[in-house]
């Protein structure tokens, strides 16, 4: 118990793993805004160091200027920030309503060529949710995002390009009439169509194909798990248009594959996001369902490394069960653990700092799951059969 208290004691006092002035009271917004918490301790503390400049910066870069907004309107938030910055957060929110306009519109307009052409798909992470989960959209959408079968690519990509878009793959533009041939076939995971400044992904597969991919969940398991979810699929309708969305349970665990694939569970409106789901969504959300899943497909380790980063963010927001597990696993690090674990931590505030490569990815899950080691001696031996003689 000594030996743990003590190297707790020593990663905590490394500079990279302190949080900065900014990033505390970011941290405190943030959670004030869930929590409801009236204290403002620590941004007052902090007033005579903090850089605001900055502090904008980071919100910016976290895309929390919704997020927070409650506590940005709050007297005690006034009386302390510098009045310009809250003028630009209060003009990026109104930025971040247009563009929600915007994508409300693309959604509408292609989720109803879509019904009509009898194309099977499904509207994937949070933009036709907002409704539900926030009182306004919390972020500017990037990508509108569509999961359908394989079987349906062609017709999909048919439906695209008489709008005008243009289809890229793997950053190269596709001759669309390659795309109307009759024996077009797309195994790919992901296909992006891209018109002026709106982009829509086309999906087959809840993990996009790359390299790293077989590493944690194989190409098999990638379809088999993103059939499961599509098969949870609910009917709405969303602005008079009859659209599919996930279940709640379903959402959930593709919002967590997401984060843990796509950002390496590093990006705090994603969490925010998450959040969300588990509070609105309450009483239907299967935790029973969400575990089996994981557990099927032997994400256990990586669901406990989101749990417990989840619950520094967000406190006393899961079943105590869950938690309990996730407290026991974290319990078990060992050094290597402990420092990405504070590493990480300190890092959920930089998403632009970290534009991860597959190795760079297979390190930290190797770590994570506590086979370091083994991806060490995996990843010299690959690199020795690259080598030139």
């Amino acid at each position: 118990m000594l030996h743990t208290s003590l190297l707790s004691n020593i990663i905590q006092a490394i500079p990279w793993t302190k949080l900065s002035p900014e990033e505390s009271v970011l941290l405190e917004l943030s959670n004030n805004i869930v929590a409801s918490k009236k204290s403002y301790t620590v941004m007052r503390k902090m007033t005579g160091v903090v850089n605001w400049q900055r502090l904008l910066m980071l919100i910016r870069q976290n895309r929390l200027q919704v997020i927070c907004k409650g506590s940005f309107n709050s007297q005690a938030f006034q009386s302390v920030a510098p009045k310009k910055i809250s003028q630009q957060i209060v003009a990026d929110q109104m930025t971040i309503q247009l563009y929600a306009v915007k994508n409300k519109r693309v959604l509408i307009k292609i989720a109803g060529l879509f019904t009509q052409a009898g194309i099977r798909f499904v509207v994937m992470k949070t933009l036709p949710y907002e409704h539900v989960l926030f009182r306004s959209p919390v972020k500017i959408a990037g990508d509108l995002d569509i999961l359908l079968p394989v079987s349906d690519i062609k017709l999909a990509a048919g439906v695209l390009i008489k709008l005008g878009y243009e289809c890229f793959w793997n950053h190269e533009k596709v001759n669309k009439n390659i795309l109307i041939q009759q024996d077009f076939y797309a195994p790919l995971g992901e296909h992006i169509f891209v018109k002026g400044n709106t982009t829509v992904e086309l999906h087959t597969t809840i993990v996009n194909s790359s390299s790293f991919t077989s590493k944690l969940l194989s190409d098999y398991n990638n379809r088999l798990l993103t059939q499961e979810l599509y098969n949870q699929k609910q009917r709405k309708i969303y602005h008079g248009v009859p659209i599919y969305l996930f279940s709640p349970t379903a959402l959930f665990v593709s919002l967590f594959i997401h984060l843990l694939y796509q950002h390496n569970l590093q990006s705090v409106v994603r969490y925010y996001e998450l959040f969300r789901v588990i509070h609105s969504y309450n009483n239907s959300l299967r935790w029973n369902g969400v575990l089996s899943l994981i557990q099927t497909y032997n994400l256990i380790p990586f669901f406990y490394w989101f749990i417990c980063l989840f619950n520094d963010l967000f406190p006393s927001s899961l079943p105590k069960n869950i938690l309990q597990s996730a407290q026991k696993y974290k319990a078990s690090f060992g050094l290597p653990q402990r420092i990405l674990y504070y590493i990480m931590k300190r890092r959920l505030f930089h998403p632009s700092d970290l534009p991860f490569r597959d190795i760079e990815k297979r390190v930290c899950w190797a770590i994570m799951n506590k086979q370091i080691f083994l991806s060490a001696i995996s990843y010299i031996r690959q690199t020795l059969t690259i080598l030139p003689l």
